[in-house]
Parts: structure tokens; C-alpha cells; sequence
């Protein structure tokens, strides 16, 4: 899974292209950790990751959670329809995650 990080106005911005999966998650959580902990401002574009599983969304729960301690400022952004269905079918709503744009 490709993961890109870039500053985009002022934030950095992580993108999670590809498969959020079993099989990438490890490495996806390696790279997110330190940028969840940084105290400068995270743009997450989920916009074109390809397929979401348990493990994907495990950790879009963990962003969530992170986006939702005091003075963090962490933005899930465009949600992918991948994304979408995959929080959809466990029954997760877009609403209950801070600072989401809309989907895709």
C-alpha cells in the first residue's frame, strides 16, 4: 500500500492509497503512529484507497480516536466508497469520526 505524505496548506497530509487490509495494516500503522502523535495539524485523504477490511477499519478507529483528543488536529479526508461501505456494514457512521469531509 502506497502511503504518501506531503504538506498541502500549512498540514501535512498522509495518503492511504490501495488496499486497507490485513495484509497492510502493520505497515500502514508504522507510518501513521508518528504523524498521529505529532502536534502539527494531519489532513488522512482516504479518497483512494481501493478495499477496506476489519483490519482497515481498526485502524481508521484508531485515527478517529486520535482526531478526537484535546488539541489534536487530525482531519479524515474523502472517504473512498471502499471506505464508505466498509464502515457502513459494521454499522460506523461518518458522523461519529471528527472532522470528516464528505466522501467521495
Amino acid at each position: 500500500m502506497p502511503i504518501e505524505t506531503q504538506p498541502i496548506d500549512g498540514r501535512s497530509t498522509v495518503r492511504i492509497s490501495g488496499a486497507l487490509n490485513i495484509w497492510e495494516a502493520a505497515d500502514v500503522w508504522r507510518a501513521l503512529l508518528p504523524l498521529l502523535s505529532s502536534p502539527d495539524p494531519l489532513t488522512v485523504d482516504l479518497s483512494t484507497v481501493e478495499t477496506c477490511d476489519g483490519a482497515g477499519l481498526q485502524i481508521l478507529c484508531q485515527i478517529a480516536r486520535a482526531a478526537g483528543a484535546p488539541n489534536a488536529d487530525i482531519r479524515i479526508d474523502t472517504p473512498s466508497p471502499a471506505v464508505t461501505a466498509a464502515l457502513a456494514l459494521a454499522g460506523l457512521h461518518l458522523d461519529r469520526f471528527p472532522n470528516t469531509a464528505k466522501e467521495a
